[in-house]
């Protein structure tokens, strides 16, 4: 037996830009309709469930000779409409796991299978479709993980800030620019900035036990010591590392410790020239 749960969630549409009156607008309606995958129309993606929800739906049991056809039927003539200001599908379900509201739940299922509908609108935005899944539950249990994080980045932030080596290692992996060009306040100004709208991304870094090193590697790039091709990381013929990862663990190597030094002296040496 499970916990009985009280879940809706509300499938939204991208709204584009038109000149029709807002009482027009308002009454619009688009449909969601069916799609072919693989030659047949697109169902649930886990088979099982799905057989057990259109037995239970729609009355089509597995172990009928003509299921196969039944169920092409059943999924060709679906039609989903969604209004301008989107529609709720109760997705609750009781204490032994069963849907609550049995026709929402199975829609539910079948949109988040469906090529023209996003898990959310990030992703609806990214993966040029039409539609999105809005979850109130997901949405605040995600807002609510960007807060964490952003707190966490701040007191990162404020326990390296007393380093200028690791600020300015941070302004060249983050920023992308050069530390050397920016004064204190500006530096400053930049991190937090990142911090407060990147704060996963700013603790990936700032976490990092390899910063100083993916630090360097990057400023030999810059100074043209190494080479940048793709992903790869070029020292005159000789590919030091298929990624940065990989150059890490090359400039960590003692086997290749001379090599290195003999970097670091071109980097120190390109540094006062320019």
């Amino acid at each position: 037996m499970s916990d009985a749960t009280t879940r809706k969630i509300q499938i939204r549409r991208r709204e584009g830009r038109n000149y029709l009156p807002p009482k027009v607008k308002a009454k619009a309606k688009r449909v969601i309709g069916s799609v072919f995958k693989d030659r047949r129309p697109l169902g649930i993606a886990d088979e099982q469930l799905e057989k057990k929800l259109l037995k239970e739906y729609e009355g089509i049991r597995p172990d009928d000779r003509d299921f196969s056809e039944k169920r092409k039927r059943f999924w060709k003539e679906m039609r989903v409409i969604v209004p301008s200001d989107g529609k709720v599908l109760d997705i609750s379900t009781d204490g032994e796991g069963e849907p609550v509201k049995l026709e929402d739940y199975l829609i539910y299922k079948w949109l988040e299978n469906h090529p023209l509908v996003a898990k959310d609108k990030d992703s609806m935005l990214n993966e040029n479709k039409d539609y999105y899944l809005y979850d109130p539950e997901k949405e605040i249990h995600n807002e609510n993980k960007t807060v964490k994080a952003r707190k966490k980045a701040y007191e990162a932030l404020i326990d390296l800030s007393d380093s200028e080596e690791v600020v300015d290692q941070l302004i060249r992996l983050l920023a992308d620019q050069n530390p050397a060009k920016m004064t204190p306040e500006m530096k400053e100004n930049k991190l937090d900035q990142i911090a407060q709208t990147q704060p996963v991304r700013f603790l990936k870094y700032a976490e990092d036990p390899n910063l100083a090193l993916r630090a360097e590697v990057e400023e030999m790039v810059e100074y043209g010591v190494l080479r940048k091709s793709g992903n790869q990381y070029i020292y005159m013929d000789e590919v030091i590392g298929e990624t940065m990862q990989d150059a890490i663990v090359y400039f960590k190597n003692d086997r290749n410790s001379s090599t290195v030094l003999d970097l670091r002296a071109k980097l120190k040496e390109a540094k006062q020239i320019a």
